[in-house]
């Protein structure tokens, strides 16, 4: 198991919990069950990625995030701002439990001490696993980041400029991050139209790099790295780990012939494989 030290977990505690998030962000809550997982997004009015997290839903009355670290108290806060009849109670759950990723289900999820469930995002990503126990023999965290890197599986605080990316330009709807036939959300009315009436003009890509990079590289509150097409900036490049990197591109550049370049070294751009969108 490998302990993901970068997460926090958010408990969100009401008799309208789920009413209360359904509305808040990019995911339809209402239908979900106890034990089950998914994944979703907290917008800014003007429809701009401000955090993303998992959510699990341990009862009916209680929500779990598994947010970044730097992502929750900034989330809880703005959550907290719109429950103006003070029906949610709000839990720092980072004495609790920990977060862990795993290839393999626990054989003793759901009880006391381990909670056990689907990365919602994407098979490859395998369980999270919340965990109250002393957990021996985790790997690194580096493990885990390279894994979702080398599958181009973004994460807002390092792969987004927060306040400003889109979700639809991060492929959310392909990681089962946005429902677009549930009711109104904070950030909707951009999020549709992104969708159905103009597609974005950058979308989420894989990088191939010359030479690799050792060691893992996250953009955590820092200016990304440019993507150039001669003196043109055609994107950002986010995380890095090895020679696969994590990136926003112009779809019209990506697709034209000549030389894309990362800090004056040349790499190549692709789609991610689950991805659904044209780059005609």
């Amino acid at each position: 198991m490998i302990l993901l030290s970068d997460r926090k977990l958010l408990g969100l505690q009401g008799e309208k919990v789920k009413e209360f998030l359904n509305s808040m962000c990019t995911q339809e809550i209402i239908k979900m069950q106890n034990h089950q997982s998914t994944f979703a997004a907290f917008l800014t009015g003007q429809g701009r990625i401000l955090a993303d997290f998992i959510v699990y839903q341990k009862s009916e009355d209680f929500l779990i995030l598994d947010c970044h670290e730097s992502q929750m108290m900034p989330l809880a806060k703005a959550l907290h701002g719109y429950d103006l009849n003070q029906q949610i109670e709000f839990h720092d759950l980072s004495d609790t439990y920990q977060v862990y990723q795993n290839d393999q289900p626990l054989d003793n999820h759901d009880n006391k001490n381990n909670i056990c469930t689907p990365d919602p995002r994407h098979t490859a990503l395998g369980f999270r696993i919340y965990s109250n126990d002393s957990v021996p023999g985790t790997d690194g965290l580096a493990t885990y980041h390279r894994k979702r890197i080398e599958l181009c599986i973004p994460e807002t605080a390092y792969d987004a400029i927060l306040g400003k990316t889109l979700p639809n330009e991060l492929c959310f709807e392909n990681l089962n991050g946005i429902h677009f036939e549930k009711g109104c959300y904070v950030g909707q009315e951009l999020t549709a139209r992104t969708k159905f009436r103009t597609q974005p003009k950058k979308r989420l890509m894989l990088l191939t790099l010359t030479p690799e990079h050792a060691s893992l590289q996250l953009a955590l509150n820092e200016e990304p790295k440019l993507i150039m097409r001669g003196t043109r900036e055609i994107g950002h490049c986010f995380s890095i780990y090895g020679n696969k990197a994590i990136a926003l591109v112009r779809i019209a550049e990506a697709v034209k012939e000549g030389e894309i370049t990362l800090d004056g070294e040349a790499v190549t751009v692709e789609k991610p494989t689950w991805a659904d969108y044209s780059l005609s």
